[in-house]
């Protein structure tokens, strides 16, 4: 019996250091975390910063660009139509993605419609 009450003391006190030693892990694997994860947290919140930067940079610059691009693509298309000294086969090609444009009507509109017309003429 008091060798039984031996080995239950003897386990016990192994069983109170085994709990310190977890305890002592613990505490080093937490602070182990803190500082790997505050950097990265750090970088996170830098990510996020650069992004609306980012956003508020196209939003600001590329949008009136792309504006601007879109503007000047469709008063091309509006010199091809009407001018007489382009291929007929321009002019048409042209014309139809001019038409195919939303909003894009009127009399550049209707001088592709004649010239249309008059091609269908000249080849029937």
């Amino acid at each position: 019996m008091m060798e039984t009450l031996l080995s239950f003391k003897h386990l016990l006190l192994l069983g109170v250091e085994l709990i310190a030693a977890f305890t002592t892990i613990w505490a080093f694997a937490s602070k182990l975390k803190k500082k790997v994860t505050e950097p990265i947290t750090a970088l996170k919140d830098e990510v996020t910063e650069l992004r609306k930067e980012i956003k508020e940079l196209k939003e600001k610059d590329v949008k009136p660009l792309k504006k601007h691009e879109y503007d000047t693509w469709v008063s091309m298309l509006r010199l091809i139509i009407c001018s007489d000294e382009m291929p007929i086969s321009e002019r048409l090609a042209a014309g139809e993605t001019y038409v195919n444009q939303e909003g894009l009507n009127g009399e550049v509109k209707c001088r592709y419609e004649k010239l249309r017309e008059q091609y269908k003429d000249e080849v029937l």
